[in-house]
């Protein structure tokens, strides 16, 4: 049987083009002020026909192509015989925000569904991760079943080295019978970490053992007692005495 999880491809939203709405409401503004409308935008002033007209060009000129196809979309005429820079120039801030979120909501789901365990990361912390990304979804309405993060987390280990062959073992006996619960799946994944730090570390002490026996401590020969200089120095000097 062969099991697969959804990946979920992560897809630009085509009128998500303006980085910074904060910036671009500070521009639009200011020109507005440059042009003698500074306090329209802000209460129920009207303007004439010819200002009318530049503070739609002020706002018009300052869209990314993909935002005004989606104000079209959403319903705003921009050839409306009755143009008003006011109503466009507050559409276009609900946009941006509505689109900072299904760009967070997006990136969320994309990280959750291509998640991988990193090199440094024991395994609590990876599953600590996957739970954390579980509850954030929640605030977007998203909630993944209990098979769903199970898969997600298995999948998540298969690129790591020291985990790899145990999560394709896990997939192939247990998940393809259903009989994996992420708790489960939980505690047989922090089992499978100590017992493999207790190999290594047992590993590496029976590696310092051999190492001590085929390379033993060399033994220096201890001085006799009262004497301060090296044998042959005291020879020499022996010698020059019988002379």
């Amino acid at each position: 049987m062969t099991i697969d999880i959804p990946r979920r491809d992560y897809t630009p939203i085509p009128f998500c083009q303006m980085n910074n709405v904060q910036e671009w409401r500070s521009r639009v503004i200011e020109a507005f002020a440059m042009n003698g409308m500074a306090d329209y935008l802000f209460n129920e002033s009207t303007l004439d026909e010819r200002k009318t007209a530049i503070g739609m060009a002020i706002i018009l000129s300052s869209l990314p192509e993909g935002l005004r196809a989606y104000l079209t979309k959403t319903g705003y005429d921009f050839r409306a015989k009755q143009p008003d820079p006011r109503k466009l120039f507050a559409l276009v801030q609900t946009a941006v925000r509505r689109c900072d979120s299904v760009l967070k909501r997006e990136n969320l789901l994309y990280e959750f569904y291509h998640v991988q365990k990193k090199t440094d990361e024991s395994a609590e912390q990876y599953l600590q991760r996957i739970v954390s990304m579980r509850n954030s979804l929640k605030h977007y309405n998203i909630v993944p079943s209990d098979l769903e993060l199970t898969r997600v987390a298995l999948f998540g280990l298969r690129t790591h080295a020291d985990t790899s062959q145990w999560a394709m073992t896990r997939i192939r006996d247990d998940l393809s019978a259903n009989n994996l619960s992420f708790k489960t799946l939980a505690e047989k994944l922090i089992d499978f970490e100590t017992s493999e730090k207790k190999k290594r570390a047992a590993t590496g002490l029976e590696a310092d053992k051999q190492s001590t026996k085929t390379h033993p401590t060399a033994k220096v020969p201890a001085q006799k007692a009262g004497s301060n200089q090296p044998q042959s120095t005291q020879g020499q000097a022996n010698g020059q005495t019988a002379r």
